[in-house]
């Protein structure tokens, strides 16, 4: 079988394949004082933390049955399940944020896009069919793509209150 011109570009651009041997795990206090790049990361994220309140603010997150804070030796993510419409029984799989260490390091950002397989995955044993991804997330759009499929576009509308 041989590949048309077209398929044999694409191939030639397509980039590379990271590989990554990441272990995975819950968050807790304690990775953030191993690993302070967190703590700069939340801070930027929430202005309204500072270093002496994140961890306290962490304790509350991280336990929490709702919520799954995820931690990789360069990259940490949150997700929680929320319940979008009262009118609904249907609860969705919204994402908090991911970060990479280094949101330029290729090899940071295949790690980090890890995170959304088992986002998949922890939605999938609470039979949840729905994800809101790519809110605040260091990993590329094509990066989560890969890791979870055909992704669909949301636009909605912020109005600030004044």
């Amino acid at each position: 079988m041989s590949i048309t011109g077209a398929e044999e570009l694409a191939e030639l651009e397509r980039p590379p394949v990271i590989i990554v041997n990441a272990t995975m795990r819950r968050l807790e206090v304690a990775d953030i004082e191993q690993h302070f790049w967190i703590v700069a990361r939340l801070k930027a994220a929430y202005p309204h933390l500072d270093e002496r309140t994140i961890p306290g603010w962490l304790r509350t997150v991280v336990y929490q049955n709702d919520l799954l804070a995820l931690f990789q030796e360069h990259s940490v993510a949150l997700a929680q399940t929320v319940r979008p419409d009262p009118f609904t029984p249907k609860l969705v799989v919204w994402e908090r944020f991911v970060f990479a260490q280094d949101p330029k390091n290729q090899r940071h950002l295949a790690e980090a896009s890890l995170f959304y397989e088992r986002f998949s995955a922890w939605a999938r044993t609470q039979d949840i069919q729905e994800m809101v991804v790519g809110v605040r997330s260091d990993v590329p759009g094509d990066m989560i793509r890969d890791r979870l499929g055909k992704l669909s576009q949301m636009t909605n509308y912020v109005a600030r209150v004044t």
